[in-house]
């Protein structure tokens, strides 16, 4: 039998303190925490067991947590891996009636892709949570539980669907125009979120430029670190320039993105270190990333460090602009050239 309830207030709070006991619990062998399901969705009817999913980097790194999990009360069922190979599972409660559901994968993994990409469209689309939730309250007075899940699937393989053509590249607003972050308006945001007290950090395309003190080329976007708490503010001060969530297949609490609907973008990354610098929580920064200094139009940054800035290029697919950062920062610090980046790059 499946029992669908009422949404409750109350879940995204439970959530919330189970998400900081498992941080705690598992500091350091961690990525993120998500609240996922039909509990995560304001308003939405849901069976009353609230999904976690949790990042790692790698995979093999659940196998340290399992005896850990154990202690918060998490029971490991490895039953459905065959089926399930990226995930590791976990639940919490007595039989039948489990409160918590814990989906272990790796950050960015389709799995994670996928729970994050059905969540935020149900939370952006009101009238598909709906749908969802009249054929929820349906299958459930109709099957049990197993064929229940497999009623419900093509609704949710449609809804991933039309998340992914919602996430197309939008037109730009001249034809033939490219949506540009330029060096005064990344300047302007950069000074209103330290003016504001927010220890903020330049990566990506501008970092380049704030290194190499000089402005090599456009950049779509401004890509900018700072430590996890400033999310809320660094949002509210955002929102007040008109800058508002962009869907993205891949966002979550430390990477998302926000944007102005005139082509100026903020990609932000947070983070959480402990008292060595080391990384427990987050997009993967550690002290030693956030030594560099730079300037944008002679406006003084702070900026992800040369040598990782190279690094953090390397290990996926390069174009052009890729070869042409790592070329100009090597030859700037005397940093050696990485060995993908002796081969001729694209043409």
């Amino acid at each position: 039998m499946v029992t669908i309830c009422d949404h409750d207030p109350r879940w995204p709070i439970a959530f919330e303190d189970e998400k900081q006991a498992i941080i705690h619990r598992l500091e350091g062998h961690i990525a993120a925490a998500e609240h996922v399901g039909s509990t995560a969705v304001p308003g939405l009817a849901a069976k009353p067991t609230i999904d976690i999913l949790v990042g790692v980097r790698r995979l093999v790194d659940a196998q340290h947590c399992i005896p850990l999990l154990a202690n918060l009360g998490y029971e490991y069922v490895p039953e459905y891996e065959a089926e399930f190979p990226e995930r590791r599972y976990f639940r919490k409660g007595p039989t039948g009636r489990q409160t918590y559901h814990l989906h272990m994968v790796e950050v960015g993994s389709g799995f994670w892709v996928r729970h994050l990409r059905f969540r935020n469209y149900l939370r952006a689309h009101p009238d598909a949570a709906r749908e969802y939730e009249l054929l929820k309250r349906q299958l459930a007075a109709q099957y049990g539980r197993q064929a229940y899940t497999e009623a419900k699937t093509p609704f949710i393989r449609g809804i991933e669907a039309l998340a992914a053509r919602d996430l197309q590249p939008a037109p730009t607003h001249e034809r033939g125009a490219v949506p540009e972050m330029t060096s005064s308006c990344a300047v302007e945001l950069l000074k209103l979120l330290e003016q504001s007290g927010i220890e903020v950090y330049v990566d990506g395309g501008w970092a380049v430029d704030a290194l190499l003190g000089e402005h090599t080329r456009p950049h779509r976007d401004l890509d900018i670190a700072m430590p996890h708490r400033s999310v809320p503010r660094v949002r509210e001060i955002l929102r007040s320039r008109g800058y508002e969530d962009v869907p993205r297949p891949d966002t979550w609490e430390c990477n998302f993105v926000l944007g102005d609907g005139r082509g100026h973008e903020v990609d932000v990354h947070s983070y959480v270190l402990d008292d060595q610098g080391h990384n427990v929580y987050g997009v993967e920064y550690t002290s030693e990333h956030l030594t560099g200094t730079g300037a944008i139009d002679g406006y003084a940054v702070r900026c992800i460090a040369p040598d990782w800035l190279v690094k953090f290029h390397s290990g996926h697919e390069l174009d052009e602009n890729d070869h042409a950062d790592v070329r100009a920062l090597c030859a700037r610090f005397g940093i050696p050239l990485p060995p993908e980046f002796t081969r001729p790059g694209p043409s």
